[in-house]
């Protein structure tokens, strides 16, 4: 089994690892992940950043996030956020998020 990490973006410290799917689909995130560059940018997707103010500030859960633009995204907006994904590749460019240093 492949293991997923959850990271707490706004102290930037992993929290946990948990159990995942089997190593193809990991495998090819990993590989959609492995690069320079951001896949999906940098910016929140536009539906969260519209409806932002109309969340309470509190805990939020990020299932699939990728690289972390949304999580990042929501750390700075002030919630405290956990954020999971089935890529190591991904969390791991989450977890050093140039943004997230200001965290």
């Amino acid at each position: 089994m492949v293991s997923t990490r959850a990271f707490l973006l706004a102290s930037g410290l992993p929290v946990s690892i948990q159990p995942s799917a089997p190593a193809g689909p990991a495998q090819r995130w990993d590989q959609r992940y492995d690069r320079e560059t951001y896949v999906y940018g940098e910016e929140p997707v536009v539906f969260l950043a519209e409806q932002i103010e109309r969340l309470r500030k509190g805990k939020a859960l990020v299932l699939a996030a990728g690289e972390g633009r949304n999580a990042v995204y929501l750390a700075q907006q002030g919630f405290q956020v956990v954020a999971v994904d089935i890529s190591a590749k991904g969390l791991e460019k989450a977890a050093h998020w140039p943004k997230a240093a200001a965290l």
